[in-house]
């Protein structure tokens, strides 16, 4: 499992700094760290990239999500969206957890690690050491 969450940590740091997704390039740089075939398919499946609905629909962002969310973070949500790693609920579940953060605004660190967490919830992965998404920060 860790090297899954290792895998997943990188595709999205991946994802954030580039403006095209490639599946191939992503698989290429998981292979060139030592992650096997098994460990890539498991991450790739998690994220399920360009699986979700044909019909797109509209989320917009109220004014209390913009103001508890970065810039940074809003546009990251929606290129999740674009390239299919997230759809409507998932956002909604995404927007729900980063509402219950307490404090300052939620940056692009935050998003990616609170992704990762409700990705893994939706297929039914758990973290057996972790109980928390405070623990994880």
């Amino acid at each position: 499992m860790e090297k899954i969450l290792v895998a997943l940590n990188l595709i999205v740091d991946y994802i954030e700094s580039e403006k095209d997704i490639n599946q191939d390039e992503i698989e290429d740089m998981l292979y060139s760290i030592g992650l096997d075939y098994h460990e890539i398919r498991q991450a790739m499946t998690i994220l399920d990239i360009n699986s979700f609905d044909s019909v797109p629909r509209i989320r917009t962002f109220s004014k209390s999500e913009l103001s508890k969310l970065s810039q940074q973070a809003v546009n990251f949500i929606q290129k999740l969206y674009i390239h299919g790693i997230l759809d409507i609920d998932t956002i909604e579940d995404i927007l729900e957890k980063c509402m219950e953060i307490s404090g300052s605004k939620v940056v692009v660190e935050h998003i990616k690690q609170i992704v990762i967490v409700t990705l893994l919830e939706k297929k039914n992965f758990y973290f057996s050491e972790t109980n928390s998404l405070e623990e994880l920060s």
